[in-house]
């Protein structure tokens, strides 16, 4: 699988197995109400697209996050992440050429 969609469906969490899914490319898990991300998350090597827009209850991202080297898009506004948070996202991920943050 290259491409999860599971925008709008409620999720409050994600397992902590969707790290074992090597090929994924996008993740689209906007629109919920996740409360956390599994630091699985940070296996997933390939991941170029990750939307965690409007997740309202969404307060910080796992350390693993920084292992996403081939990420390239990132959509995360409308969630309750720090400043501090983006700001090392942006320093240690070169290859993240959009991200929005934000209202």
């Amino acid at each position: 699988m290259e491409k999860l969609l599971l925008f709008n469906n409620q999720l409050t969490e994600l397992p902590y197995s969707i790290g074992n899914l090597k090929k994924l490319k996008e993740l689209h898990i906007g629109r919920n109400s996740i409360e956390s991300l599994p630091e699985s998350i940070g296996k997933l090597e390939n991941l170029t697209d990750l939307n965690i827009y409007d997740n309202p209850q969404l307060t910080e991202l796992p350390k693993s996050i920084v292992n996403l080297k081939n990420l390239k898009y990132i959509h995360i506004n409308r969630n309750q992440l720090k400043k501090s948070q983006i700001e090392i996202l942006l320093s240690k991920l070169p290859n993240c050429e959009i991200l929005y943050y934000g209202e």
